[in-house]
């Protein structure tokens, strides 16, 4: 049996996330921009461990989500797995960081999200990258999009789409 923590402080508490790398099927193989990743990481094949700063406050404007992701860290992940103009598909969108690191790296996205809080924070997002501004600010924080000079957003007007992808 497992000892039950009971004071705060007498263990080690991670400051690591695990991203877990997966594809449909086992013979279809997946995207892996190597020369990109390669260019980023200064020339250097990009390792499995990316250390990237924390959420700054200029990620939080519209409001707060609990478990909000760092917008640098899916930037990377998109611009690693994907190609200007692919779909993402995020069920779980949240805060929808995965669809504002979507449209900033030029790919279209669809969230799906249940509380409406937060898809009315993910709406709030997604109108404030429409602004040139904010979006310029943005990528000013993200060394990713412009040391690749990959940013091309997407600008698409809230509709219903005839055939979704997936």
């Amino acid at each position: 049996m497992n000892k039950k923590l009971t004071i705060e402080f007498d263990f080690i508490k991670y400051s690591t996330e695990f991203v877990i790398w997966a594809r449909k099927k086992k013979n279809v193989p997946h995207k892996f921009n190597y020369d990109l990743m390669k260019e980023l990481n200064g020339g250097k094949q990009m390792t499995d461990v990316w250390r990237l700063p924390a959420i700054g406050r200029w990620e939080k404007t519209c409001g707060k989500h609990p478990t909000q992701k760092p917008l640098r860290l899916l930037v990377r992940i998109i611009l690693a797995s994907t190609d200007e103009g692919d779909w993402i598909l995020d069920p779980f969108s949240g805060s929808s960081t995965t669809g504002i690191a979507a449209n900033l790296c030029g790919r279209r996205f669809a969230g799906l999200e249940q509380e409406k809080q937060f898809c009315e924070l993910s709406k709030a997002r997604r109108e404030e990258i429409n602004c040139i501004e904010k979006s310029r600010c943005l990528i000013s924080h993200i060394e990713d999009l412009h040391n690749s000079q990959n940013c091309a957003i997407v600008h698409e007007e809230s509709c219903e789409y005839s055939r979704l992808p997936f």
